[in-house]
């Protein structure tokens, strides 16, 4: 049966919103390619070079990987890995879990992005309006090339296009742009910029065979606004074709199942607009903290202000007392060599007394001789006298050489024992010469430590400057996204109540047949899926793409920016890269 035009727009509505809500997601186990296409445009649109990054991630080792692509000049970014090509086939082995490379095309893009400028109602070239003043206007339309004639279920063909989800970005400063209007999108201002940020569907409409009146999603934007010193920063434009699938009405056969699908949509509208104003709640919090944040980096640059100049003390301190060290070790090997001479001397002193005692033994051997001799004498008459006179003095010479015999071992008793004490002073002493020695070494060592710490302190000082006018720029940033995800909460609140909570209404007060109308969804998602790469992938890979586009800037003679498409990981924070996120995939 045929269903009412009302209807119609609502369902299509429906479609629309489905389409637009991400929802990313990998199987585990499977090697994933995400392929990011960054797309160098000249100030009208016109692309200018197209450079792909390939991410190819497991959860495990991706081990030996077969990969498939049409790039050209394909290079390794973040490894040594080197991969073996064959056409369009790709070998790469690696123990890592990603493969980061990049290679340029010369492939025309699924979509055309043209840019015309007017200047006081009149088109003009970009180049010939640097620098003017007066009533500007610019405006940005994306077409959609990917179409398809597909066989529907009824037996009639019909031309569908592949969703394509692009989201372009304007900056226009302040101090340059003022009164701007925008015929769609947002704009978000704060304080110093302006950002437009535009949502377009292209191609969708003709898919879904809408008129105006049914969705309200105008195919072009355009931006009017006073200027001064007209310049103008690149446009940044990213474009999916990744839709999510919806399970719950996809091939609904009848009413009850298409209801219950919508009322799904309901029910997760709910809980997304519940979870966006957390996220502002959350983004309040946090903005808090990187205050916090903020003054605490000042405070540390403070504390770390002195630090060169008291190492530079501590490196001058040091050198003294490694020199000193040097001079003691010096010291105490001098004396380690005068205690060796000592017991050289008291060797010498030990072998002249042994002599002196092997001299006063023979003396004393001599006496009881002379004895002897004293004793006959005193036989003799008339000389008895004498010979006791003679005798008493053999006996004071007997007791001299006994006592200088007696002193004679004692000294020899005590040099030994000065002999044994002195070595082990000269051992000691040589392990002190030792001992110092290494300190000495570890000393310089310090030294060394102390001149690296110094240029450290000094990188330290610098460095914390750096962090310090970072941390004002991330709390820049994260004011920017405080006001982002205020916009945002505040536009998911009126999404749900005046979108999704109508449709849900209206559906139930409704009467319908959605055959023909569920078919073309289920076509153009099937479109979306296969369109998941743009220079080609493994049919074992599950694999997305995604579109970067940027302009560029218009600013006189200077030197044009283009896009940098280095794989490092974005800064974080800020309007502009949040906006950029809404397309990254979910690991």
């Amino acid at each position: 049966m045929k269903i009412n035009s009302k209807v119609i727009k609502i369902l299509s509505l429906a479609i629309v919103v489905a389409m637009i809500i991400p929802s990313f997601s990998f199987a585990s186990g499977k090697v994933s390619k995400e392929e990011t296409v960054y797309v160098n445009l000249d100030e009208k649109g016109a692309p200018i070079e197209k450079t792909s990054s390939i991410w190819l991630h497991s959860d495990t080792s991706l081990g030996k990987v077969k990969d498939k692509s049409t790039l050209k000049e394909i290079k390794n970014v973040k490894g040594e890995e080197e991969p073996k090509i064959d056409g369009d086939k790709i070998v790469w082995e690696t123990d890592e879990k990603d493969i980061f490379y990049q290679g340029k095309s010369n492939k025309d893009l699924p979509i055309d992005v043209e840019v015309k400028y007017y200047l006081n109602e009149k088109e003009v070239e970009p180049k010939d309006i640097a620098g003017k003043s007066g009533k500007i206007k610019i405006k940005l339309e994306v077409k959609n090339k990917d179409s398809h004639v597909v066989s529907m279920k009824n037996g009639k063909q019909k031309t569908l296009y592949t969703p394509f989800v692009t989201v372009a970005v304007m900056n226009m400063p302040l101090d340059k742009f003022k009164n701007v209007n925008i015929n769609s999108g947002k704009l978000v201002s704060d304080g110093n910029n302006q950002v437009i940020t535009y949502v377009a569907l292209p191609g969708v409409k003709e898919s879904l065979d809408l008129d105006k009146d049914t969705i309200d999603i105008p195919n072009f934007l355009e931006v009017e606004a006073d200027v001064t010193d007209f310049e103008m920063s690149p446009i940044v434009i990213t474009t999916t074709s990744e839709i999510p699938e919806i399970d719950d009405i996809s091939g609904t056969e009848d009413l009850d199942e298409l209801i219950d699908g919508i009322e799904k949509i309901k029910e997760a509208s709910e809980k997304l607009s519940e979870a966006t104003g957390k996220l502002y709640e959350g983004q309040i919090s946090l903005s808090g903290g990187i205050n916090d944040l903020s003054k605490g980096i000042n405070q540390l640059d403070k504390n770390v202000k002195g630090m060169p100049e008291q190492t530079k003390k501590l490196d001058d301190g040091m050198k003294g007392i490694v020199d000193n060290t040097a001079k003691i070790q010096k010291g105490q090997e001098d004396l380690t060599n005068g205690l060796g001479e000592a017991i050289e001397g008291l060797e010498k002193i030990k072998a002249g007394k042994e002599k002196e005692l092997e001299v006063i033994g023979i003396l004393l051997n001599g006496m009881d001789s002379l004895d002897a001799g004293v004793e006959e004498l005193k036989k003799v008459p008339g000389v008895s006298s004498i010979a006791e006179k003679i005798g008493e003095g053999l006996q004071k010479q007997r007791m001299a050489l006994e006592g200088l015999k007696d002193s004679s071992n004692q000294l020899i008793v005590g040099a030994e024992e000065v002999e044994k004490g002195i070595k082990q002073a000269e051992a000691a002493s040589g392990q002190l010469s030792v001992g110092l020695g290494k300190v000495n070494e570890g000393q310089k060592q310090i030294l060394g430590g102390i001149s690296q710490l110094n240029v450290g302190s000094k990188e330290l000082s610098r460095a914390t400057g750096e962090l310090s006018n970072g941390g004002m720029k991330l709390k820049d940033s994260s004011n920017q996204l405080k006001d982002g995800a205020k916009e945002l909460d505040e536009g998911m609140n009126k999404f749900h109540k005046e979108g999704i909570s109508e449709i849900s209404k209206r559906i139930d007060e409704s009467d319908l047949d959605i055959d023909t109308i569920m078919d073309t969804k289920d076509e153009l998602i099937n479109l979306s899926k296969e369109y998941n790469s743009f220079t080609g992938a493994s049919e074992e890979m599950e694999s997305s793409v995604k579109f970067v586009m940027k302009t560029e800037q218009i600013k006189g003679e200077e030197e044009k920016e283009e896009l940098d498409i280095e794989n490092k990981e974005e800064e974080k924070g800020g309007f502009i890269n949040w906006l950029k996120n809404l397309f990254k995939k979910e690991k």
